[in-house]
C-alpha cells in the first residue's frame, strides 16, 4: 500500500475587482488558500467549500440577498442559483478595466489556457498540485509547479463558459487511481465535443466527441457534447452565410433572417443607394467602401433599404424602376472598383417586412481589391479596405497592408 500522506494538495486562488454595492467603492480581493489532508478527497471537498464561500461573498458584495442566493451554511454551498446562473451573474466582474492599472504579479493566475482559450488575470481557480515527483511524468502535468486547474470561473463570452481542460481532469483522477485513493461518490463520466481537433483541417468528427472519466466538480457540462457548443446564434448564422458564399448561392431564408442579428463582420446596412440632396453624407462612397471591405475579407451581405439602426425602411422606387436602380448600383460598383470583380458582386430585390430591400451579395475576391476615389485636390488615388467586426476599416499603413495581404492571399495559396 502506497503511503498517500500529502502526496498532493489543493489550492484555491481568487482575484477579483468589484464595485461594492453599498459604498460604491472598488474593492480588490486576492486570496490564496491551501488545503491538505491524509485523504486527498477531503482536502478536495474543503477546497470547493472555500470556493463556494468566496463566491457567496462576491454575490453579497454586489448586492444580492441571502434569500436570492440560498446559502447553506452547514454544507457551505449555494442552493438557489445554478452553477451556470452564478457564472453569468459574476461574468461582468472579471477582468474589470481597472485590472490593467494594477501592479499584479504575472504568475498569480494559473495558466490554465489551451491554445484557443484566453488567459485572464482575474478569476477563481481550484488547483490540484502533485507533491511527489515520481508521478509527474506519468500524469503529463504541464505546469512547472506540477499544478493543474480542475475548476475555474473566468471571463467568458456567450453562449457558454469556457470549460476546464478535460485532460487535466483526467490527470487528477489518474493520480487517485494510481495511489488507490478514495474518490467517494465523485467519480463520473462525461461526453465532451473537443473543438481543437474539430477546428483542424481533416478533422474526424467521431474523434472530436470524447468520453472522459473525472472527479465531479461544480462545472455544468450539459450542452458541451454538442457540435458547435462554443458558437453564438450569430456565429451559426454567419456560418450559413459563409456556406452560401462558398456555394455561390443564397437562399431567401438566409437573406430574410440574417439582417435580424444586426450589423457584424458579415452584415452591413445602408439606408439608400444614391447621395441625398443637401446632405454631406456620401452614401455612394460608403457603399463602395463596404463592397471593397467585404471583397478583401470573407465576403458578406449589404442591405440597402435598412437604416443604420436596423429599421427596415425599404428603398425609394417612387421615381425610378427596379432596372434603373440596378443600373445605378452597377455605376457605383464600376466607378469605384476594378472591372474584374464585377462577377463577384451582385444584388437583387427582396421583400423584407413587406418592404422592398436591395440585398447585395459580395464574395471574397482572389486578390487584393483597391478602391479608386479622389483626394481633396481631385486627383485619383487608391485605398484599401477590410471588414473588421461590424465596420469597414481602411488600412493606411503600408506594412500593415502588406502583412494582411500575405496572410490573406499568399498563405491560402500555399
Amino acid at each position: 500500500m502506497v503511503n498517500n500522506f500529502f502526496l498532493c494538495h489543493y489550492i484555491v486562488k481568487a482575484r477579483t475587482v468589484l464595485t461594492n454595492s453599498d459604498t460604491g467603492e472598488i474593492e480588490f480581493r486576492t486570496v490564496e488558500r491551501k488545503f491538505e489532508d491524509e485523504k486527498p478527497i477531503l482536502a478536495r471537498e474543503q477546497a470547493f467549500q472555500f470556493r463556494n464561500e468566496f463566491i457567496y461573498g462576491m454575490l453579497n458584495s454586489i448586492g444580492m440577498l441571502d434569500k436570492e442566493i440560498g446559502w447553506n451554511e452547514k454544507e457551505r454551498r449555494i442552493e438557489r442559483l445554478s452553477e451556470r446562473e452564478i457564472r453569468k451573474i459574476l461574468n461582468p466582474y472579471f477582468d474589470h478595466e481597472t485590472v490593467n492599472e494594477l501592479d499584479f504579479e504575472d504568475d498569480f493566475a494559473p495558466d490554465d489556457s489551451q491554445s484557443w482559450y484566453p488567459y485572464y488575470k482575474t478569476g477563481i481557480w481550484v488547483i490540484f498540485q502533485v507533491l511527489d515527483e515520481n508521478y509527474v511524468d506519468s500524469l503529463n502535468l504541464l505546469d512547472e509547479q506540477n499544478q493543474i486547474v480542475v475548476d475555474k470561473i473566468t471571463k467568458y463570452h456567450e453562449p457558454l463558459p469556457t470549460p476546464p481542460n478535460y485532460t487535466y481532469l483526467e490527470a487528477e483522477i489518474k493520480f487517485y487511481h494510481l495511489n488507490n485513493l478514495d474518490t467517494k461518490h465523485y467519480e463520473t463520466d462525461i461526453l465532451f465535443f473537443d473543438d481543437e481537433p474539430f477546428l483542424d483541417d481533416g478533422y474526424n468528427e467521431e474523434e472530436a466527441l470524447v468520453s472522459f472519466n473525472y472527479l465531479k466538480t461544480p462545472f455544468d457540462w450539459s450542452g458541451y457534447d454538442k457540435k458547435n457548443w462554443w458558437k453564438t446564434e450569430e456565429d451559426k448564422l454567419n456560418d450559413q452565410i459563409d456556406e452560401a458564399l462558398k456555394s455561390k448561392s443564397n437562399s431567401y431564408k438566409i437573406i430574410s433572417e440574417a439582417y435580424q442579428k444586426g450589423e457584424n463582420e458579415k452584415i452591413e446596412f445602408k439606408p439608400g443607394l444614391i447621395n441625398w440632396a443637401n446632405s454631406a453624407r456620401n452614401i455612394e462612397l460608403e457603399i463602395a467602401k463596404t463592397l471593397s471591405g467585404f471583397s478583401n475579407s470573407n465576403g458578406g451581405l449589404l442591405y440597402i433599404g435598412i437604416s443604420d439602426s436596423g429599421e427596415v425602411i425599404g428603398v425609394d422606387l417612387k421615381d425610378t424602376s427596379k432596372d434603373k436602380f440596378k443600373r445605378a448600383f452597377t455605376r457605383i460598383k464600376t466607378y469605384y472598383l476594378p472591372q474584374s470583380i464585377a462577377h463577384t458582386i451582385y444584388g437583387d430585390f427582396y421583400m423584407i417586412e413587406d418592404k422592398e430591400v436591395f440585398v447585395v451579395t459580395i464574395y471574397p475576391y482572389s486578390e487584393p481589391v483597391f478602391l479608386k476615389t479622389k483626394d481633396e485636390k481631385d486627383r485619383f488615388i487608391k485605398e484599401f479596405y477590410v471588414r473588421s467586426d461590424a465596420a469597414t476599416r481602411q488600412i493606411y499603413d503600408i506594412e500593415e497592408m502588406y502583412k494582411y495581404c500575405i496572410n490573406k492571399w499568399h498563405k491560402n495559396t500555399e
